[in-house]
């Protein structure tokens, strides 16, 4: 765990003595975690605030009963104004949750820096972050939830008060010398209006006047319904209430020699990258754009969608330093991985990068240098120093053992997690032998596996065949490629990598060949290594990145998409054959508002209708092959991403 290698390089977060106040600051988080909280803070807040406002709504009521004419427009302004009223007041109470709810936070840090020794840094960074995040969770409640309850009370008000209009006025009860809303300046006209008993007005039935009659008991059986449903109305999101759609169940994706299955029928994956989920999804703003991608990939019939789960150091970084962590970046994280349970969707989460991208191992080497302890400054170092492979240790196990603050379920017994990648395209040129990359995946995949063992897990290769391999020359594209210190077949053949990845990018690796050349060295290319998940490996081969540049002198929109189909058509053809070629994931998936992560790689499906039919009708036919049922949403394209 993260506390494990704080407590080996610092002083531990408090000392003996402070052991109530370590206990007092983890229960206090915990609390504040907790969704019922807010709940019922926000009521308790209403409660006040409508016990104030009492008069005021009630003299709305009263102007309404005396205006000479009661029309419905009359009707429309008197639901407006109450409308309006009860808008106000949600946004109100919400709004005067941050302010007690921050004081607390604010009060414990000074107690701690009284009490606990702990470093005032340490304890302000972690107000800021609590108080952003309680900012942020109780905006983003009032500004839709409340403006919502707002809405329905306005509409439900109106068709009250134009009821009051008519001259046969029902009469709570059957009896007819106490009308509904004779007597405006008491409280129980008001009562007879929120938040939604205007339905009592309605309600006609003779079992309700049976009920109303012995005893009144209608308000309160009535009242408390709809109580809850007005809970729903403002809270539901919280607790992952949702009446409009189906509950999702996911079973862990298993292995059985070349093929992924999934309660008992094969499973073949089109899939699709977006690395930037849990970037993005730390600004609360951000969210919608989550949401977003994951139900547009899930109307598609998309299955699998691979992201980073790592940002070590820099902005936005998931671990600050070794054995430290930004909870506001694994809440992120939580997010993208609920959202995606949400819609069907599972990941495949990639755990480190060998680029420079968002850290990696560049990073790694780093902290070891600036601790002291680093056995050289070469990003290859990675591999091989112990301090920095006890650093990635720790980190993985974090990650592995995390409980969702949104499921409450870890990450290794969440079958939402499709699977684990070590590292993205490994490459270890300093030991062009293999045998460094080699030992470093023995050793990771083993200890992943004495963690996980209900998860796939792979490598992360590119797919390129090492010096030791027969297919250095005629399967590689170019002779640079076996110096990388990968090899495909040795590092894929471990009893600990579950399936083998390739990606599978011509214009990376060729600047001289045209076209039709790429293609085809891309089918060779695909075929290669399908061959070797069938005869070689016994395992299923996935083509976890595949793209056309936009870049290129003869680039043509239609190259792409014959690209693509070529791609999808290996997978196809693999799937009816009950063959190695597992699936692939085109890099990358975007949505409108994205070009910040667009590289020239970057797509947006439905932006291009051949590109977004091609992609659709590979779900349906990989689904129909072994009996799976895709439910596309026929209207979905070409606007699918637009709300």
């Amino acid at each position: 765990m993260a506390e494990t290698k704080q407590q080996e390089e610092e002083p531990p977060l408090f000392p003996p003595s402070s052991t109530s106040s370590s206990s007092f600051m983890l229960l206090l988080k915990k609390l504040m975690s907790k969704r019922r909280t807010w709940v019922f803070l926000f009521l308790t807040v209403y409660t006040i605030l409508l016990s104030i406002s009492w008069n005021f709504l009630n003299s709305v009521l009263s102007w309404y009963e005396s205006t000479m004419k009661l029309t419905p427009t009359s009707a429309l302004y008197g639901s407006m104004i109450l409308g309006l009223a009860f808008g106000v007041l949600s946004i109100v109470a919400a709004l005067i949750v941050v302010v007690p709810a921050t004081l607390v936070t604010w009060i414990t840090i000074l107690v701690l820096l009284t009490f606990a020794g702990k470093g005032r840094r340490d304890l302000v960074m972690e107000g800021k972050k609590l108080t952003a995040e309680i900012t942020g969770f109780v905006v983003r409640v009032l500004i839709r939830e409340g403006n919502l309850v707002a809405v329905i009370c306005a509409i439900l008000g109106y068709f009250a008060l134009v009821r009051r209009n008519k001259e046969d006025v029902p009469y709570i009860g059957g009896a007819k010398e106490i009308p509904a809303f004779s007597q405006v300046g008491s409280p129980k006209s008001l009562l007879h209006f929120f938040p939604f008993l205007p339905f009592l007005e309605m309600v006609q039935s003779p079992m309700s006047r049976k009920l109303a009659r012995n005893g009144g008991l209608l308000y309160p059986v009535i009242g408390f319904a709809l109580f809850v449903t007005f809970l729903y109305l403002a809270f539901g999101d919280l607790w992952g209430f949702n009446f409009n759609r189906e509950e999702i169940k996911l079973s862990f994706v298993e292995r059985n020699g070349t093929q992924f299955f999934v309660d008992g029928k094969a499973f073949y994956i089109n899939g699709w990258n977006s690395y930037w989920l849990m970037d993005h999804a730390v600004d609360y703003s951000n969210r919608p754009r989550i949401k977003e991608i994951l139900q547009a990939g899930a109307k598609m019939g998309l299955t699998v969608c691979r992201t980073w789960a790592f940002n070590d150091g820099g902005y936005n970084a998931l671990q600050i330093s070794p054995g430290r962590f930004d909870e506001r970046v694994f809440r992120a994280l939580d997010h993208v991985i609920a959202e995606a349970r949400k819609n069907g969707i599972r990941l495949m989460l990639s755990l480190v990068n060998n680029l420079h991208a968002f850290g990696g191992k560049t990073e790694y080497v780093k902290w070891a240098e600036k601790e002291g302890v680093a056995l050289s400054s070469s990003n290859d170092s990675f591999f091989y120093d112990p301090t920095i492979r006890r650093y990635f240790k720790n980190y993985v196990k974090t990650v592995l053992t995390r409980r969702n603050i949104y499921t409450g379920i870890e990450y290794r017994d969440d079958p939402t997690i499709f699977a684990w990648e070590l590292i993205n395209e490994p490459r270890c040129m300093t030991d062009p032998s293999g045998d460094t990359l080699q030992d470093w995946i023995e050793e990771m995949s083993t200890f992943v596996k004495s963690i996980d063992r209900k998860h796939l897990l792979t490598v992360g290769l590119e797919g390129f065949y090492g010096r030791k391999s027969p297919k250095r020359s005629s399967g590689n594209p170019e002779f640079w490629a076996a110096d990388l210190g990968s090899d495909f077949i040795r590092n894929s053949m471990l009893s600990t990598i579950d399936f083998a990845s390739v990606h599978v990018y011509p214009d990376h690796w060729f600047h001289d060949k045209n076209f039709e050349e790429k293609l085809k060295f891309a089918a060779k290319w695909m075929l290669s290594h399908i061959e070797d998940g069938d005869k070689e490996l016994r395992k299923p081969i996935m083509f976890t990145e595949f793209g056309l540049s936009n870049e290129n002198e003869d680039f043509e929109p239609a190259q792409r998409d014959r690209f693509y189909k070529m791609v999808l058509d290996f997978i196809y053809k693999s799937a009816k054959r009950n063959r190695s070629g597992a699936g692939s994931f085109f890099w990358q998936f975007l949505v409108e508002g994205m070009e910040l992560y667009n590289d020239d790689f970057g797509i947006v499906p439905w932006e291009r209708p051949s590109t977004y039919q091609l992609i659709t009708e590979q779900s349906c036919r990989l689904a129909k092959e072994h009996g799976f049922w895709v439910k596309l949403d026929p209207e979905s394209s070409p606007d699918v991403g637009t709300g």
